[in-house]
């Protein structure tokens, strides 16, 4: 029996996105999927139009926009699916990408797994919502094979191995779904960022393995939804980075890195501030204060994930970068994967 894939797909405004993405998915050759799409409260004329133009799609319609996180939430609970994809609505298919995650899944007895994520705009060059594959260093800084921070790398079959990754792309995310209610779905707490590489960290505390199918291939458009509202991008790319880290380290590994990360976030803030961009120093500023408000949720979290937790923190560290990416980075300019690959 040929299990069923259920492809979730969170929109909000800009039909045009959304029927490129159908149209080129009406094209995969593994053809037992189901589609729902979840509109997070749009503003134009979108349902109407996904309900006049693909009739057989499930549509479910949000009274707000609840972020990424709720919204794929909600899709998944719909979903009938053995697997879930999380699938942006500015992501472009490969007509074999389905067919090649399933079978990594099903042969390695994968939790999560990711497809090769290049650029829509750029087809030879690696975008940035997970590239070949995503890392952190031991502060919480992404790092992905083949893009780190605004360097993408030209796609030349370097990153054409199927590895163990620590966290695979929001933009074409690949789940058991069973996996996927036992760790909680994504925390909805996050609204925007952070979310996949939260609940991949979770997924790593069951024991379950992540990996990186190169023979899976999307293109991604990168933030057509989200460039109209950058403060909030970066309030939230901030404050989830510490709130990630402060509900999954251990206690012992908490103290070791948190107030690393913590201090190099207000170097961030005072930096831009200096450089007269108000706007994302305030928003590092404010991020910086929602913990102590939010020393509750945290400690509620906290406990949440002990409960999951199956392997200590020595097994995540050794898939993670043990070094500091953002110094590497701006001061000793390395800024290929390739530099960082020993500290693996």
């Amino acid at each position: 029996m040929v299990d069923l894939i259920s492809i979730i797909i969170l929109h909000y405004n800009n039909f045009s996105i959304l029927d490129s993405c159908l149209k080129y998915l009406m094209k995969t050759n593994n053809k037992n999927f189901e589609i729902i799409v979840v509109d997070n409260a749009s503003n134009d004329n979108s349902v109407e139009l996904l309900k006049e133009k693909y009739p057989k799609i499930k549509i479910i319609v949000n009274k707000k926009n609840y972020g990424y996180a709720k919204g794929n939430n909600i899709g998944a609970k719909y979903a009938k699916g053995k697997y879930l994809v999380f699938l942006n609505n500015d992501v472009n298919v490969d007509k074999n990408w389905l067919r090649e995650l399933v079978k990594s899944a099903k042969k390695e007895n994968l939790a999560v797994c990711q497809p090769k994520i290049l650029s829509l705009k750029d087809k030879n060059r690696f975008d940035d919502a997970g590239a070949a594959g995503g890392f952190f260093d031991l502060y919480g800084y992404s790092i992905c094979r083949g893009s780190i921070l605004d360097n993408f790398e030209i796609d030349k079959g370097q990153y054409n191995d199927s590895i163990e990754i620590f966290w695979a792309g929001g933009a074409a995310f690949f789940i058991d779904k069973n996996i996927f209610n036992k760790a909680g779905g994504f925390d909805e707490n996050h609204f925007l960022y952070y979310d996949e590489a939260d609940l991949c960290w979770r997924i790593h505390l069951m024991g379950y393995k992540i990996k990186y199918v190169p023979k899976s291939m999307v293109y991604h458009y990168g933030e057509a939804s989200s460039r109209k509202i950058l403060f909030k991008k970066f309030y939230y790319l901030h404050r989830n980075h510490m709130f990630t880290l402060l509900k999954n380290y251990s206690v012992k590994n908490l103290f070791k890195y948190f107030p690393v990360a913590l201090g190099l976030d207000f170097i961030s803030a005072f930096y831009f501030l200096f450089r007269l961009n108000f706007k994302r120093s305030l928003a590092i500023f404010l991020s910086l204060f929602w913990p102590i408000y939010n020393i509750n949720l945290i400690l509620q979290k906290r406990r949440k994930i002990n409960r999951l937790r199956k392997v200590s923190d020595d097994n995540i560290i050794n898939l993670m970068v043990k070094t500091n990416v953002p110094f590497n980075y701006f001061l000793l300019n390395k800024k290929k994967f390739s530099d960082y690959k020993k500290y693996i």
